[in-house]
């Protein structure tokens, strides 16, 4: 979770996770790592080992307005990542 615990990303995510641990039978745990638009936590998971056991929850904020504005965020959203599923769908004023 690249953003603080108790925000619009990470609520739905700990509702997701909440509902893997039932369905899988073994833990789910949401890790926090807020910071720089969700950039910081964005970075890690892009260097985490590929073996199905780490998820991001991504938002606009992290896969699209950060790359585009910042030089280097450490990540390339279209190619580092595989997309899974869309949580939520939020309207924006």
């Amino acid at each position: 979770m690249p953003f603080a615990p108790g925000g619009l990303t990470d609520i739905p995510a700990r509702l997701v996770a909440a509902h893997m641990t039932r369905t899988l039978g073994q833990g789910v745990v949401v890790e926090n790592r807020p910071g720089a638009a969700g950039t910081i936590g964005a970075a890690l998971v892009r260097v985490a080992p590929p073996d199905g056991y780490t998820l991001l929850a991504a938002n606009a904020a992290s896969n699209a307005q950060a790359p585009a504005l910042r030089r280097n965020v450490g990540y390339n959203p279209v190619e580092d990542f595989a997309p899974v599923m869309l949580g939520v769908i939020s309207p924006s004023p």
